[in-house]
């Protein structure tokens, strides 16, 4: 599996594409507080955008993954208090979502060239 963090469509479609080229499944990650300056709106409408799931990573911040789920976001990284993110996680699997505490491991990790101006550009997967 191929992690990219994506900062735009064009570059999220470009790393889907290579990602099917090459027969690897890609998992598509915001930056690491990206929702703090995008917003969870922006990458939810990307992931519909793309018909493909972006992991919307809300650092620790409760609030944001709260909205990135009533935005209709199907998965979402929370990297805050353990029982917030069980309790998120509830709330998210009723919708047909989940909270995780981490991401999955990976083959690669890269940030998909292009991007919004504002937005970081190295990825902190951490």
């Amino acid at each position: 599996m191929r992690r990219v963090t994506v900062l735009d469509l064009d570059s999220a479609k470009r790393a889907l594409a290579e990602g099917e080229a090459r027969g690897e499944q890609v998992l598509l990650v915001s930056p690491r507080d990206g929702v703090a300056q995008a917003g969870a709106a922006f990458f939810v409408a990307l992931a519909r955008e793309l018909g493909h799931d972006v992991v919307i990573d809300a650092s620790g911040y409760p609030g944001y993954a709260l909205e990135a789920l009533r935005l209709g976001a199907r998965t979402v990284l929370f990297r805050g208090d353990p029982l917030l993110r069980r309790r998120l996680d509830r709330l998210a699997r009723r919708q047909g979502g989940r909270v995780l505490g981490r991401l999955p491991a990976a083959a690669s990790s890269r940030v998909a060239s292009g991007g919004v101006r504002g937005l970081p550009r190295t990825p902190e997967d951490g």
